[in-house]
């Protein structure tokens, strides 16, 4: 019996880690990471079964006409994908399975030629994934808004479609996970060997000032009609940048909790479990309105003279966003066109 193993997320619990760890690891520690082109088939997923015009939509680039083109041919490898590997146990890892819709997801599994699947779920306490989910957005240039209760994971629509499969869902809890890692634990979970100095732990957060940057920048493009884009390339630049943890106030977290509140008793019904009480430590520095978010420190604008010639230390949003978008340009130039190519679908 051939089991295929769908690690659905969700958003901001350890991801990008299981799909990197998994992709590394060699031959014979138990069922393989199957992908197509990235270890991340969320944007594979996305473009094989999602309708062009909503997928234009969601991701704020391309064109439908390319997307619709495109769709056929994706579709018939991700079906080549499943069918060869269909006589053994295999791991496929996309946050996208979660927005799908009842119907995309059906389609999806028409495609499978296992015998059979389970569904595996990280659910983390909403306080914390409020601004996990903003960041995140904000890194990935596809919010310039302000709506605090969007940020809040919604449990139950995301996973309730997975429940005639067998769903487990897991609160993604350090104390809880096995040794603290939530790679272990899903390795753990499906019959994978992995041992602890080969777990891969990728996008690291963005501190408040390096969040403030990029979205600086989105606003930046946004006033000049440009479609989103990430902004990445901040990444491995950012590390210098002393900067105090991105955080949401409290008074903003409250109410937008407050109004999720039937998600999160449909999730932690599921689980088992509670999330682990939320301990917010002091409300300094927290983002409290959009305005934060466009509030640019001393030392962020020091940093950014550093690596921008001609930005003259402005505190202006948009003469930040224009020097952010310049050094973000200009990091991307560096790259190959294999590797934007790579960074792009690994972003979507």
């Amino acid at each position: 019996m051939a089991t295929l193993f769908l690690h659905v997320g969700m958003h901001k619990t350890g991801t990008s880690a299981i799909q990197d760890s998994l992709a590394a690891l060699p031959e014979g520690r138990g069922p393989r990471l199957i992908y197509l082109d990235v270890p991340n088939m969320s944007g594979q997923i996305k473009k094989a079964l999602e309708d062009p015009e909503f997928l234009r939509a969601s991701l704020g680039y391309g064109s439908v006409e390319a997307y619709a083109r495109e769709q056929p041919k994706l579709r018939d490898r991700l079906a080549r994908l499943l069918a060869e590997t269909g006589d053994r146990d295999a791991v496929l890892s996309a946050e996208a399975f979660s927005p799908l819709g009842e119907k995309e997801f059906d389609d999806f599994l028409s495609l499978v030629r296992h015998d059979t699947i389970r569904v595996i779920a990280y659910a983390r306490a909403p306080q914390s994934a409020m601004a996990s989910s903003l960041q995140e957005r904000i890194r990935r240039g596809g919010i310039t808004r302000f709506r605090p209760h969007s940020w809040v994971p919604q449990y139950r629509r995301s996973l309730e479609k997975f429940e005639k499969l067998g769903l487990e869902i897991v609160c993604y809890d350090r104390a809880t996970l096995h040794n603290g890692c939530v790679v272990q634990d899903f390795c753990r979970r499906v019959g994978i060997e992995i041992r602890p100095e080969e777990v891969r732990n990728t996008n690291e957060s963005f501190g408040r000032d390096a969040i403030v940057l990029a979205f600086c920048r989105n606003v930046w493009r946004e006033s000049r009609g440009l479609e989103r884009n990430n902004s990445m390339e901040l990444e491995p630049l950012v590390g210098d940048l002393a900067t105090p943890k991105f955080k949401l106030h409290g008074r903003l977290i409250r109410p937008a909790v407050r109004r999720r509140r039937d998600e999160i008793d449909w999730v932690e019904q599921r689980m088992g479990r509670s999330f682990p009480e939320w301990k917010q430590g002091g409300n300094r520095d927290a983002i409290l309105e959009r305005e934060d978010l466009l509030k640019v420190s001393d030392e962020a604008a020091d940093w950014l003279a550093r690596h921008v010639e001609g930005y003259d230390g402005s505190r202006d949003p948009m003469v930040v966003g224009a020097a952010v978008e310049a050094l973000v340009l200009g990091e991307r130039r560096k790259l190959s066109p294999l590797a934007r190519l790579t960074r792009r679908i690994g972003a979507a």
